[in-house]
């Protein structure tokens, strides 16, 4: 019986880039050793090799049918997905602030620069260390909110099915743990204040600033947190509502100067029922992206130079940072999370439905008597020592 007539090898090009497998009768390329066939049609034998050489090149198996997208195609699908997110009402569990969204943004555009149509599937280890040094602008901090953006994409990408595996990051995009974000702290100088330097600065204040420095530290507030002030969240001596960030319960008692400046400061009437606003009746922090207006910092900055501080890590967010720090001295956590806004993760917080007003008393009158009682006790001391002197004469 005559053997079966084997299929000749098709006339090509002699630039054509696949072989001929007699035996297979089919074009063919080997890639890490590993040969691949793409049939005996020299055109569709092209065609299929050009659409999968970028990924046998990678040591990645050519996607499916059923492909990953493109890098940019990803993010502009989160990107649309948070937008809607940010326009949802801020009481919904998933809205996210302005700023928020603009880093989500800012994020993706890193990726989208550097990878644009890339196959999603083809992603390897050695990307996303590439990847790590675009991001890293040289905060420890910054890089880790980045990289956890980077990660929160393609966490998304994977639960929606528009991927269909998780991704590859390898080892040089673990996340920096909590020793190396110490390291990069301890090279700083803490965010904190001593009482002098406070009282120093409320005495050159004016009146708006000063009762800006005086919420900054008894309550721990942000100038966005003073900002976003309403009065309707005054109740008698507290101020009570929920942080924006978190969505927990904030209470705080308000010091008899915080009180007094309060009121002397006090916006008029307006239809957002703000407590503070500019004089042209604008708010005081308005974000822009990743930049922003606040007009808090910026008249800190201006009180910084009228008293000569000059060190670095010195912006407002240190009064939060401060009152944090010495509240620590009342010993009564729980009362100090309650100021801050912050949770300890508890089952037992879904349990709690009052908190001791008489605690929250007791954590700012420990912060008071830091702040004031050594100069009142200083005050008090000299006093004594001058009428002392006037009975020896």
């Amino acid at each position: 019986m005559p053997r079966k007539e084997l299929i000749p090898k098709p006339k090509v090009h002699n630039d054509f880039p696949l072989s001929w497998h007699k035996g297979a009768c089919s074009f063919t390329k080997k890639f890490q050793g590993k040969a691949y066939y793409f049939g005996p049609d020299p055109q569709k034998a092209l065609e299929a090799y050009l659409k999968q050489k970028d990924y046998l090149i990678a040591g990645v198996e050519p996607p499916t049918e059923n492909a990953d997208i493109t890098v940019r195609d990803l993010v502009n699908h989160y990107l649309a997905h948070r937008e809607q997110d940010r326009e949802s009402k801020k009481t919904s569990t998933n809205h996210i602030s302005d700023r928020t969204f603009a880093e989500y943004k800012d994020t993706g555009s890193v990726m989208v620069e550097l990878w644009d149509r890339r196959n999603v599937a083809m992603l390897r280890p050695l990307d996303f260390a590439e990847l790590r040094h675009k991001l890293d602008s040289g905060s420890p901090d910054r890089l880790r909110r980045r990289m956890t953006n980077v990660r929160s994409i393609f966490k998304w990408g994977r639960s929606v099915d528009l991927l269909s595996a998780d991704a590859k990051y390898g080892n040089e995009f673990n996340l920096a743990d909590k020793s190396q974000l110490r390291k990069a702290k301890a090279n700083r100088t803490e965010p904190i204040f001593d009482a002098a330097t406070i009282n120093m600065a409320l005495e050159a204040a004016w009146p708006a600033m000063k009762t800006f420095i005086l919420l900054g530290l008894n309550c721990g507030f942000y100038s966005k947190d003073i900002n976003d002030l309403r009065n309707s969240y005054v109740d008698g001596e507290f101020l009570q509502f929920a942080r924006e960030k978190t969505g927990i319960d904030r209470r705080c008692w308000l010091w008899p100067e915080t009180r007094e400046a309060i009121a002397a400061t006090q916006a008029p009437e307006n239809a957002e029922n703000y407590m503070f606003l500019s004089k042209r009746g604008q708010p005081l922090h308005v974000s822009h992206g990743l930049s922003r207006t606040d007009l808090i910092a910026t008249n800190w900055t201006r009180l910084k130079k009228q008293i000569g501080l000059k060190r670095e890590n010195s912006g407002f967010k240190c009064f939060r940072h401060t009152f944090r720090t010495e509240a620590d001295g009342a010993k009564d956590p729980e009362a100090v999370r309650m100021v801050m806004g912050h949770t300890d993760g508890s089952v037992g917080e879904f349990y709690r439905h009052r908190f001791d007003d008489e605690r929250l008393i007791a954590v700012a009158q420990h912060v008071r008597h830091w702040l004031f009682g050594t100069a009142e006790e200083n005050s008090k001391a000299k006093a004594c020592k001058v009428k002392g002197n006037e009975v020896n004469n």
